[in-house]
């Protein structure tokens, strides 16, 4: 088994999270530690930064649904054609 040469404070630190996090990660996947500064096996820090970035992606993707439906919601403004409808001509403009 390969060493990543990673430790968990390094991946904490990486990508943004807390050491807590992270050990918590360890804890849920079975992975040994024996403080932060541990070195972890490659397959481990994979599975660790797996878990974070699946994580963060879920997040991420929830923040863009609720930003689609705040703007599917919004009120059209004054002079806004709705999709698929002709807009009418500009009369200042002449063929």
């Amino acid at each position: 088994m390969g060493f990543a040469n990673l430790s968990i404070a390094e991946i904490a630190a990486d990508y943004d999270t807390s050491v807590t996090e992270v050990l918590q990660i360890c804890d849920r996947l079975g992975i040994p530690y024996k403080n932060p500064q541990t070195r972890l096996a490659l397959e481990d820090a994979k599975a660790i930064i797996s878990e974070i970035m699946a994580h963060s992606q879920g997040s991420g993707t929830n923040q863009q649904e609720d930003l689609f439906s705040e703007n599917q919601n919004t009120d059209s403004l004054p002079g806004d054609v709705a999709p698929g409808t002709p807009a009418e001509p500009d009369p200042s403009s002449k063929p």
